[in-house]
């Protein structure tokens, strides 16, 4: 009888923390970059003359004020929804991880429903943006885990350096905000490995799956 609980506990323990993801975890995943970028790209190339995508933010072209905002709209809620989809995936990871990648892009919904107007600043979607870019710049903290040192995505080192570079990135960008002329380039390079991490960790945690269900 002991024989037997101690091999429920040995299957209930080392084998959940090495689940993988669902492949439509991965889908999400993949989608998120690839709609952020292909909105931002689609997008400027509609925009006026005057518009630089080095000056101005992605909530401009989404903005009341942006030419066809629908694109970028669009794209700010795929983006959000495949956090969601992809938070609901990763059950091997703690539930502070799931929440904070779920949160971030519930606030991508939130700032692709709250548009800027088109002069001046809405707090709603400054709210929106703040609340994302940090859940978003945080999320790697809550992934690190003891237990999967051989992954750089999953261990507690790998976790503290993607966090450490992704706040560091946030706080460039949020300081940009107040009128740096390189807001929009700061906003796009800070953004770009932040929404790829996701990705990064679903990848890490089906590696693992695979290489505990070898041993």
């Amino acid at each position: 009888m002991g024989s037997v609980e101690r091999v429920s506990i040995t299957a209930s323990g080392p084998g959940r923390a090495y689940r993988g993801a669902p492949w439509w975890a991965v889908a999400s995943a993949v989608l998120a970059p690839v709609a952020l970028t292909a909105g931002w790209v689609v997008a400027g190339t509609v925009q006026p003359p005057e518009y630089s995508a080095v000056r101005q933010s992605l909530s401009a072209l989404a903005g009341h004020g942006g030419a066809e905002r629908w694109i970028m709209t669009t794209s700010l809620f795929v983006l959000g929804a495949c956090h969601v989809i992809t938070a609901l995936g990763l059950s091997a990871l703690r539930p502070a991880a799931r929440l904070v990648l779920g949160g971030a892009g519930i606030s991508g919904i939130a700032l692709a429903a709250l548009p800027q107007p088109a002069n001046g600043s809405a707090t709603s979607h400054v709210v929106s943006v703040v609340i994302g870019s940090i859940l978003i710049a945080t999320f790697p903290a809550f992934v690190g885990s003891r237990s999967r040192p051989q992954s750089f995505a999953l261990s507690v080192r790998g976790s503290a350096i993607a966090t450490a570079v992704f706040v560091a990135l946030t706080v460039a960008f949020l300081i940009s905000a107040q009128g740096g002329q390189y807001f929009g380039l700061v906003e796009r390079v800070g953004l770009t490995p932040e929404t790829i991490w996701p990705l990064v960790v679903v990848l890490a945690l089906r590696r693992s799956a695979r290489q505990d269900a070898g041993t």
